[in-house]
């Protein structure tokens, strides 16, 4: 970003204008996000085969009615709702539309 400062009389410079934006750049090349698109979808595939498979055995037989059972239930839809979302953020963090800048105290400068 462009900006002009103004060294008038004073010692402290003034700010006039901040009009250009940078254009917009990937982070990653294209060859990287379609490496990173496959790689998220067999994941997505993977997740969901595995934990509805997981969850229908847990359905299916009523000898592992218990309460580990029930906790491994639980995580099978944690993980499956998980499986379903994250590729979604994934991909537009991968091509670059969120930037996420990180506030001031979490980045603290000491001299």
């Amino acid at each position: 970003m462009d900006v002009d400062i103004n060294y008038n009389a004073s010692s402290t410079p003034s700010v006039l204008s901040s009009t250009t934006m940078d254009p917009y750049t990937r982070p990653f090349s294209t060859t990287a996000i379609w490496e990173s698109a496959r790689f998220l979808f067999s994941m997505l595939v993977i997740g969901m085969a595995l934990n509805i498979l997981t969850m229908c055995v847990f359905l299916k037989y009523k000898k592992l009615r218990n309460l580990f059972v029930y906790f491994i239930f639980s995580l099978c839809v944690s993980d499956l709702v998980s499986a379903l979302i994250s590729p979604l953020f994934w991909y537009r963090r991968t091509v670059g539309f969120d930037h996420w800048a990180a506030p001031g105290f979490f980045c603290k400068q000491t001299s």
